[in-house]
C-alpha cells in the first residue's frame, strides 16, 4: 500500500498502491469492500483522504482532484488545480479545507471549492504527511528536511506554533 486513509468512523480504510487501484477494506470484518480505479491515464494516486462525513474519498493524481463516492468508488466530481508535485493531502474535520503537501516543502490550503486560500513554506524539502487538529484550527506537517522536522501551524493566524525533530511518514492529531 502506497497511500492510505481511515474514515472518520474508523470502520473503513481506503488504500492505493503503485498500480493506481483504490481498495476499501472494512476494518471490523477485515474484508475487501470495494475496488476501483481513477479514470483516464494509468498511474498511481499521489494522495488520498476521506472527507469528514465519510461519504466521499478524495484522491489526487497529477494536478487533478477526484471526489469518489466511498461506497461505489464512482467519480462524483473531478477538478483541475494549478498546483504541481502534490505528495500528500489532509481534509479538515468539517471538510471546508483541504491541505496539500508539495514536493518543494510548501503546504497549500484550499477551500472546499478547490481555490487556494493560503500557501506556506514549511519545509526545505518534500512534505511527507499532513494532519488537521480535531477542531480544524491547526495543521501538523512532516517534511523530508535535512532536519527531519514536524511542524504545527495555526491556520487562522498563519503562525508557526512549534516544531520538533524527527521524521514522520504519517501523522494524526
Amino acid at each position: 500500500v502506497k497511500k492510505f486513509a481511515v474514515s472518520s468512523s474508523g470502520r473503513y480504510v481506503a488504500g492505493t498502491n503503485l498500480d493506481g487501484k483504490i481498495h476499501v477494506w472494512d476494518l471490523v470484518t477485515g474484508s475487501l469492500v470495494q475496488s476501483g480505479s481513477l479514470p483516464e491515464q494509468p498511474g498511481y494516486v499521489d494522495a488520498i483522504s476521506y472527507a469528514a462525513n465519510g461519504f466521499r474519498i478524495l484522491c489526487v493524481r497529477g494536478t487533478r482532484i477526484y471526489e469518489l463516492d466511498s461506497e461505489t468508488l464512482e467519480v462524483q466530481k473531478e477538478t483541475g488545480v494549478d498546483i504541481d508535485d502534490i505528495r500528500c493531502m489532509a481534509v479538515s474535520p468539517d471538510s471546508r479545507r483541504i491541505a496539500l503537501g508539495l514536493g518543494d516543502g510548501s503546504i497549500v490550503l484550499l477551500n472546499n471549492a478547490y481555490s487556494v486560500v493560503e500557501r506556506w513554506r514549511m519545509h526545505t524539502d518534500e512534505v511527507r504527511a499532513l494532519a488537521f487538529s480535531s477542531d480544524g484550527l491547526r495543521i501538523a506537517s512532516s517534511g523530508w528536511d535535512n532536519k527531519d522536522k514536524v511542524c504545527v501551524r495555526d491556520i487562522s493566524s498563519g503562525h508557526l506554533i512549534g516544531e520538533t525533530g524527527g521524521l514522520a511518514t504519517s501523522l494524526a492529531i
